[in-house]
């Protein structure tokens, strides 16, 4: 939500640009990138997921974000065009590549060109593969129940903060053991 949230500001700031006449955008595509950046950050939270299930301590959180996360922006030809064949052919790989090129050529008038397909189909493979992967390494992560500290840090707490807070830990690790919550459940599977 964050990163729509942002995408959000900066087209505000785009149209701002344009009615003073400092851009030339083809604005009427403006609503079209809110939902295409949403889906993208949708995949690549779940690739930060899929890191933290991974990673032993939060000490070894700097490797994924220098091996994996620093080369796709890098590689992306966001920040310089990208001359070099091999790097070009790498960048074909990339989903970060294809959501710059295509917003680019989307709100610049060039038109996406194939980013976008490819941008859907990377982003489709990410979440369809990682989401999965994701709950499957984080039902290891997750505790049963609330031991020790943790509990005792829940019930420290007065009133409506310690019942909300007991509620979230509560249907997250439900989530996570497979057993949601008779609220999410619809008539027909109760």
């Amino acid at each position: 939500m964050l990163t729509t949230s942002y995408v959000a500001i900066v087209g505000l700031v785009l149209s701002g640009c344009q009615a003073i006449g400092l851009l030339q955008l083809e604005l009427e595509y403006l609503p079209f990138v809110i939902p295409i950046v949403f889906v993208s950050a949708c995949a690549f939270a779940a690739l930060g997921l899929c890191f933290t299930a991974l990673v032993p301590t939060i000490d070894h959180m700097n490797l994924p974000i220098f091996l994996v996360v620093l080369p796709l922006g890098f590689v992306s030809a966001t920040y310089f065009p990208l001359g070099h064949p091999v790097l070009a052919a790498i960048s074909t790989a990339n989903p970060v590549y294809h959501l710059a090129e295509g917003l680019r050529g989307l709100l610049l008038g060039d038109g996406p060109g194939y980013h976008l397909a490819a941008l859907a189909g990377l982003l489709g493979a990410m979440l369809g593969v990682l989401v999965p992967l994701d709950m499957r390494l984080l039902r290891k992560r997750v505790p049963r129940r609330l031991k020790g500290a943790a509990m005792a840090r829940v019930r420290s707490l007065e009133g409506r903060e310690a019942g909300i807070l007991a509620g979230i830990i509560q249907g997250l690790s439900r989530l996570a053991l497979g057993r949601a919550p008779a609220a999410l459940l619809g008539a027909r599977d109760r």
